[in-house]
């Protein structure tokens, strides 16, 4: 079988933990559909990543989940796998947001957050003291005492955080928008439209965003995965020189925020198939020359048992013509 065709040549391999810990010293992890579902460990995702450990790589767990803290986190990392992950491991996008305000915005007086406490915990413990929203979920909207009493009185904040907000609700969205219309920075913890709670899809922080992007008119800085700014975190506080890049993998299981943030990020992913993308969603990306396509395909995090590789090929950006067959057979010698 012949094909004439456009394209460089690129593998999805499908590997074991062991395999991929002779190319990698830094590994981040997702945390839901890759170590845990809900309350429920994955597989022997704990046993995996001691094996990490104890072969002396980096693990961190990077989350879009802005709902808990780190220390929510380390707890309940302790009672799902029973191992101890500090807080310095976990890289929540509440975390990141406030890292992120901390560098570029030391000097922010006041931040209005439409959240979870996760968000209001790690921007107090970045420093800020003036950090409200919270309260408002028990606000009814009224639009005398709105725009006569509250707006006047709480003023403009200069940033306004969105993330996944359980208390979301219209006066909220009301707040929000007209400070940001009036000029505060608008941040979003992510942009998941989606997620899971149990078996069932909810929304997530990015449907909260995209209401109040769209009655704001403004698009916000987006912080979590897949935009680069929680690797660029974990380089910055842990040291890592930049040339390292290459010894890093990043392991999810959503091909549009993880295998993307790796694609941005400039490192290789791995994806697992014990969460949201499957390996058919792959090898349909990887036909098509996408980023969201993985480097590897693992069946889940604590995968140890030798497998035969499978090599899936996909045409890239276009360059010159080559004959797919001829490839192959290359590449098999």
């Amino acid at each position: 079988y012949q094909r004439r065709v456009h394209g460089d040549i690129k593998m999805i391999k499908e590997c074991t933990l062991p395999e991929l810990m002779k190319s990698y010293d830094y590994f981040i992890l997702d945390a839901d559909g890759v170590i845990w579902e809900g309350s429920k460990e994955i597989g022997d995702a704990s046993k995996a990543i001691k094996f990490m450990l104890d072969n002396h790589k980096q693990v961190f767990i990077a989350t879009n989940n802005s709902h808990k803290s780190r220390v929510d986190f380390v707890k309940k990392a302790q009672t799902v796998l029973q191992i101890d992950l500090p807080s310095e491991c976990w890289y929540t996008s509440s975390k990141t947001t406030a890292s992120y305000i901390k560098t570029h915005y030391p000097a922010a007086k006041s931040i209005y957050v439409v959240g979870s406490m996760g968000v209001f915990e790690e921007l107090k413990l970045q420093g800020f003291t003036n950090v409200y929203g919270f309260e408002d979920a028990a606000k009814q909207y009224n639009d005398s005492e709105f725009w006569e009493v509250d707006l006047p009185k709480k003023g403009v904040p200069d940033i306004v955080v969105v993330g996944i907000d359980l208390g979301y609700n219209y006066y909220k969205l009301s707040y929000a928008t007209n400070c940001i219309r009036k000029g505060s920075v608008f941040i979003a913890t992510n942009r998941d439209a989606a997620i899971k709670m149990g078996k069932y899809l909810m929304p997530g922080a990015g449907s909260l965003v995209a209401a109040i992007e769209k009655a704001s008119d403004v698009t916000p800085v987006t912080i979590g995965k897949p935009s680069t700014f929680t690797l660029e975190s974990i380089m910055a506080e842990k040291s890592i020189p930049l040339e390292l890049k290459e010894r890093m993998i990043m392991i999810g299981d959503r091909m549009e925020t993880d295998m993307l943030f790796a694609s941005n990020c400039g490192i290789k992913s791995c994806m697992v198939e014990t969460g949201v993308s499957t390996k058919e969603n792959a090898i349909a990306e990887a036909k098509i020359g996408s980023k969201l396509a993985p480097n590897y395909i693992m069946s889940k995090l604590g995968s140890f048992q030798p497998i035969q590789p499978l090599s899936l090929i996909h045409i890239s950006e276009p360059t010159r013509p080559r004959l797919i067959s001829y490839a192959v057979f290359c590449l098999k010698k």
